[in-house]
């Protein structure tokens, strides 16, 4: 008796197992379905940054990998960081579902990357966007990219050229 009800459980579990992936991955092939898929995502990002993170369009597949347009990353001020035009994204759902970030292939054009510090000795606005860690806990996780592309990028870097100065701007790219 013990043997069948853990029969029962187990398949109770891939039926719904089974229906998630699949109500999910229908969803995803509609734009409509991607949409909710990527305000989570963004909900899941702003809460984790010092800043904003924003996308315009969503395209490919949620198994494979993804098309991503107009991104921007603004830090607390609401000064871009980072713009792109376009995102490619493809990757291993297994990977992902493992907690571990392993990109086959990142293809990102025309990245502006704005670097600003606005005073003297006081931290880059990167260092506002990005999340503080504790410092403790288990093992990092993964995060690997094997073919990255990079097409008509630029950086540009402000900060103050003294004390009491204005920003000094220096300027990088294309690359």
């Amino acid at each position: 008796m013990r043997r069948a009800t853990l029969s029962w459980i187990l398949v109770a579990l891939c039926w719904i197992g089974g229906t998630v992936l699949g109500v999910a991955g229908a969803a995803l092939r509609t734009d409509e379905g991607r949409r909710i898929v990527v305000d989570w995502a963004l909900g899941i990002a702003n809460g984790a940054l010092g800043g904003t993170v924003s996308v315009g369009q969503v395209g490919g597949s949620f198994l494979r990998g993804l098309e991503v347009s107009d991104v921007v990353i603004r830090d607390t001020a609401g000064v871009d960081l980072l713009a792109v035009d376009r995102v490619g994204l493809r990757y291993g759902l297994r990977d992902l579902l493992r907690g571990r970030i392993v990109l086959g292939h990142l293809s990102v054009t025309r990245p502006q990357i704005n670097l600003v510090q606005w005073r003297e000795g006081a931290p880059l606005n990167l260092d506002d966007v990005l999340p503080k860690g504790d410092g403790g806990g288990g093992p990092a996780a993964l995060i690997a990219f094997n073919d990255v592309q990079i097409v008509d990028g630029t950086v540009t870097v402000r900060t103050p050229a003294g004390p009491g100065d204005t920003l000094v701007e220096r300027e990088a790219g294309p690359f």
